[in-house]
């Protein structure tokens, strides 16, 4: 027969680990890319740093610069929700470096 304090004790240690709260992170892109019709090695990307609208509309405005005669091109829009854990938070940085989304905390 198991002691009341230890069953106490494991009821205590429960609530303490489900109160803890997960740091997360939204990561999103918005990027413009844009591929030459006639040759499709020539790539560009430009992409926001931020959630500003003012960033969105300077993607929108360099993305309808290119010729549609010329270039093929489309908005990259993408979100990721990266909540903490086991390798989580390189996760979100990975998002952030490699695939040019912006993390912020929720």
């Amino acid at each position: 027969m198991k002691s009341p304090f230890f069953l106490i004790l494991m009821f205590l240690l429960l609530g303490l680990a489900n109160s803890c709260k997960k740091a997360c992170y939204s990561c999103n892109q918005y990027c413009a890319y844009c591929e030459k019709r006639t040759d499709s090695t020539i790539i560009y990307k430009f992409c926001t740093s931020n959630s500003s609208i003012s960033g969105k509309l300077r993607i929108d405005s360099i993305e309808n610069t290119f010729p549609d005669s010329l270039f093929r091109c489309n908005i990259l829009q993408n979100s990721q929700e990266v909540c903490d854990g086991q390798d989580k938070i390189a996760q979100s940085i990975t998002y952030y470096e490699k695939e040019d989304y912006f993390c912020t905390p929720n």
